[in-house]
């Protein structure tokens, strides 16, 4: 399947659906012309403002996990990494971190971060009155600070 809708993933294609790795599933693995590219997507559907998308909702040892696993695989340079944030509700204009629910998950992005995981958001939900999905913006604002 190619990627070629979303502008940051232009030239990818899906290799793999649920790939393990060091005993984690990932959502996706894809094949870039020069890289092969570790994918987790992550459901943003906590409404923190009126335009403010945000994740988690609920604590999330799972996600720490592969948050530090991508990190890892990442900083050996045996995969590049991306984490993507689906913001399931309409009219959001941004991305941004929560922390109240799980106060660990801003060292876990941290650290992915710092290991050179990238961090994308799209805003995508499904309307119910017309029966679709609506497509608002393929390259939200991510904030990765913890909303206060």
């Amino acid at each position: 399947m190619n990627m070629d809708i979303i502008p940051w993933l232009k030239g990818y294609k899906i290799i793999k659906k649920y790939p393990r790795v060091n005993g984690k599933i990932f959502d996706l693995q894809l094949r870039g012309i020069k890289d092969e590219l570790l994918v987790e997507l992550k459901s943003a559907v906590l409404r923190l403002d009126d335009h403010i998308a945000g994740y988690p909702d609920a604590p999330t040892k799972r996600g720490k996990e592969q948050l530090i696993l991508l990190g890892d695989l990442v900083s050996k340079s045996i995969y590049k990494g991306l984490v993507v944030f689906i913001c399931g509700l309409p009219r959001v204009k941004m991305f941004q971190l929560y922390c109240d629910v799980d106060k660990q998950i801003k060292q876990a992005v941290e650290y992915a971060a710092s290991k050179g995981v990238i961090f994308k958001s799209i805003n995508l939900y499904l309307d119910p009155y017309r029966r679709k999905v609506i497509v608002e913006n393929l390259d939200l604002p991510v904030i990765l600070k913890c909303k206060q």
